[in-house]
């Protein structure tokens, strides 16, 4: 055998083998990067954690402001509720109270 037909024969040997490789690294890296990659899974999973706390948090807010609502209905009116937004939505107070404001959040800054 010359030569020649020795590396023909490595080389059509070794062709196989190489292309597997370079699919596997391709697929590999894929499954790491892209879209629907590993890396983005998490960066999903993350994002999904941080909005499941705000909703929690919002759900919280939520509730305390159905139970301040409620006790403004007038079936189920609350005197000191209902004087405590009069006096906040028209600014008032007694000559001998002390008003203390409260700075809430989400509350509108005066």
């Amino acid at each position: 055998m010359t030569l020649m037909r020795r590396v023909r024969r490595r080389a059509r040997d070794g062709v196989a083998p190489l292309f597997c490789a370079a699919a596997m690294i391709y697929f590999a890296y894929h499954a790491l990067e892209g879209d629907r990659g590993l890396f983005a899974w998490i960066g999903l999973s993350r994002g999904i954690a941080q909005l499941q706390a705000t909703a929690a948090d919002l759900a919280i807010e939520r509730h305390q402001g159905e139970v301040r609502a409620s006790s403004l209905r007038p079936d189920n009116l609350d005197l000191d509720m209902l004087d405590e937004r009069a006096r906040f939505l028209l600014n008032l107070a007694g000559g001998d109270e002390v008003v203390i404001l409260l700075n809430r959040p989400g509350a509108p800054s005066r």
